[in-house]
């Protein structure tokens, strides 16, 4: 079954959906049975490189409240990412450029074609800006991510070198706009397509209309 996703790795809804769907197939015992792909978006294409600020420092200037008010703010966020076993820390990342992140993604995807090399990726990029908080647009950490993923930092290194993927990043951001959906994360699984994060039962149906209810519980 066919599997396209666009999101942004500055979205901690696009984590709690990906990882939900990823649980999903892993319950139903489908991972050998999806064709999974990922495309990329760019929420803030005007995002920095460098960032001093962190999105609850960020939120507390712009909105004129307290570094605690814009953290509370987030709590939801933490409280979503738990029931899927993640440790959600949004309000402690930092707001910086995606697009080199989505290029290593697009080029592991394409040069690999491994989708388990490429789901692991993913997760890890997820993980190092959303859980521990490090600058995603830094090429040093990228390079570290895709290591810890199992790839070649010299490989890495000269991919980011270059421009491969920046078109694609901004003709796949393009296309989803173009889609008209507001909600990241945008799933189409099969011929059904789901914006936003979907409870299992959506996620379990749209793979499998004979899924039994246990992805009600909690995973």
């Amino acid at each position: 079954m066919r599997i396209e996703i666009w999101s942004d790795f500055s979205s901690p809804e696009c984590y709690v959906g990906q990882v939900r769907l990823q649980h999903v197939i892993q319950r139903l015992g489908m991972q050998h049975q999806v064709d999974y792909r990922q495309d990329a978006y760019l929420i803030d294409p005007a995002a920095p490189i460098r960032s001093v600020e962190t999105n609850a420092e960020k939120l507390a200037y712009d909105k004129g409240i307290s570094l605690r008010q814009a953290h509370e703010s987030y709590d939801h966020w933490t409280r979503l990412g738990e029931t899927e076993g993640l440790n959600i820390r949004y309000g402690f990342a930092f707001n910086t450029n995606t697009m080199d992140a989505h290029r290593l993604v697009l080029w592991v995807q394409d040069e690999y074609e491994d989708p388990t090399l490429t789901q692991r990726l993913i997760d890890l990029l997820f993980k190092a800006n959303l859980t521990d908080n490090l600058i995603l647009a830094d090429r040093e950490v990228l390079g570290e991510v895709g290591q810890a993923a199992g790839l070649s930092g010299e490989e890495i290194a000269e991919m980011l070198a270059s421009n491969a993927y920046k078109n694609t990043v901004i003709a796949q951001t393009a296309h989803f706009n173009d889609l008209g959906e507001a909600s990241l994360p945008f799933f189409i699984i099969g011929k059904e397509s789901f914006a936003g994060i979907q409870p299992r039962k959506v996620f379990a149906d749209a793979l499998n209309k004979d899924a039994d209810e246990f992805v009600n519980a909690r995973l």
